[in-house]
């Protein structure tokens, strides 16, 4: 489902002095559809913690239940899946009935540590800039209205190429929390793509959050004496990215051809 943006009629307010730009929230649950099978719901959990305490995380869980789950996990401050089941990686469950499965090449006895992206309006630099559209009336999940939203779009340039990825925020203020409604974004060689959510919840307490993205026994790698995965089919990861996880799959591609290019 693409998110219907308001036309320049509907604006409340187009290019008025820029508030203060927002950081986003970096512990939250929402609903969202639009980076998944178009039509269907998932679940998202997302936590993004600097290197804080020994247990900061940084993880996105996407849940769309008995189709595919998708654990994406990095301790900042080092391999802690010995002690604690916060164990770095990309893990997929239940896609096409694979109980769980590692992305990646294997580590040793562990899965690759993941780069898991900050989703985050972030400092204007050379390679970033940062632009404040206006208050504009939207649309989240379900086509729920949102009223008065503020609208940020940063263009990030890719290194080495003339190559940028391009998104369009729209969020609102409850106290300090930001509340992401929906995402646009543009990222070469894929088509242009929306992330709606609903029931966008903050997380303040993230010690108890990080429970969230502790992984199952059973995702621990053969032979690790906790579980029984083995690293995914590269040719199945691939189908999984492109139909569960369009941003990933997008961005990831992009990178790619980045990497080819220089």
């Amino acid at each position: 489902m693409k998110a219907v943006i308001a036309p320049a009629a509907a604006l409340v307010v187009a290019h008025a002095a820029a508030p203060e730009r927002p950081h986003l929230s970096q512990a939250w649950t929402a609903l969202s559809m639009g980076d998944g099978i178009p039509g269907q719901v998932g679940l998202e959990h997302y936590v993004y913690e600097e290197n804080d305490d020994k247990y900061s995380l940084q993880g996105h869980v996407w849940d769309y239940g008995s189709a595919c789950k998708k654990i994406e996990l990095n301790t900042p401050h080092g391999y802690i899946g010995k002690e604690t089941n916060f164990a770095w990686g990309t893990y997929y469950l239940n896609c096409d009935a694979v109980d769980c499965c590692y992305g990646g090449k294997p580590h040793g006895a562990y899965a690759e540590r993941p780069d898991v992206k900050k989703w985050d309006i972030n400092t204007p630099s050379l390679m970033t800039s940062v632009e404040f559209k206006g208050i504009e009336d939207t649309e989240e999940l379900n086509h729920k209205p949102v009223k008065a939203a503020e609208h940020w779009h940063e263009t990030d340039k890719l290194p080495f190429t003339a190559l940028n990825v391009s998104y369009h925020h729209y969020i609102t203020r409850n106290g300090n929390d930001i509340i992401s409604h929906h995402i646009d974004y543009v990222a070469p060689g894929a088509p242009p793509g929306t992330i709606v959510y609903g029931n966008f919840t903050v997380k303040h307490n993230v010690t108890a959050f990080r429970e969230t993205f502790k992984i199952p026994d059973m995702c621990y790698p053969q032979g690790s004496g906790k579980g029984h995965a083995l690293n995914c089919d590269h040719a199945k990861v691939q189908e999984w990215e492109k139909k569960y996880f369009k941003h990933s799959h997008a961005t990831k591609s992009t990178a790619k051809s980045t990497q080819v290019m220089v």
